[in-house]
């Protein structure tokens, strides 16, 4: 039995709205907007290049990768599609795609914190007083490496 009620039967392909609400759930679908996201933020952190860089680097492990396996997945026929509507089909993209963000952790790791400097001596700090203001004038020298104007 077939039904012409437009409440009950699927929604045309055809129709303007449905085109509209199409484009607007794939838009900001999770795995767009996570790229878009890292992509902002690494931008705005920086206002240039190397912020925008290290956001395309975090967006490739956490939301390029991970919804490119998802999609390839789905072609695949591995499940449904790539909103993986049945539960039980879950667990292999999920544990795949934590994969990929324990590595983007690894490039977030301060590594330079490994790293053991020697130690170094600070300079004392000297005070301007006026006979080393006059010397300073006169020859255009320092008196010393680090110059404060008050004692505290």
């Amino acid at each position: 039995m077939t039904t012409t009620d437009p409440a009950i039967s699927a929604p045309d392909d055809r129709t303007a709205a449905h085109r509209i609400a199409r484009v607007i759930t794939e838009a900001f679908a999770p795995g767009i907007l996570v790229v878009v996201i890292l992509l902002a933020v690494g931008w705005y952190s920086t206002r240039g290049l190397t912020g925008t860089g290290w956001g395309l680097l975090a967006a490739l492990f956490c939301g390029i990768i991970p919804y490119g396996f998802i999609i390839w997945g789905a072609r695949r026929g591995h499940w449904t599609d790539r909103h993986i509507k049945q539960h039980q089909q879950r667990t292999i993209p999920l544990v795949a795609t934590m994969g990929g963000i324990k590595t983007e952790e690894a490039f977030a790791k301060n590594w330079a914190q490994l790293v053991e400097l020697p130690a170094v001596t600070r300079p004392k700090p000297l005070v301007w007083t006026p006979e080393r203001v006059a010397h300073w004038k006169k020859t255009g020298e320092k008196p010393g490496p680090v110059m404060v104007w008050t004692p505290e």
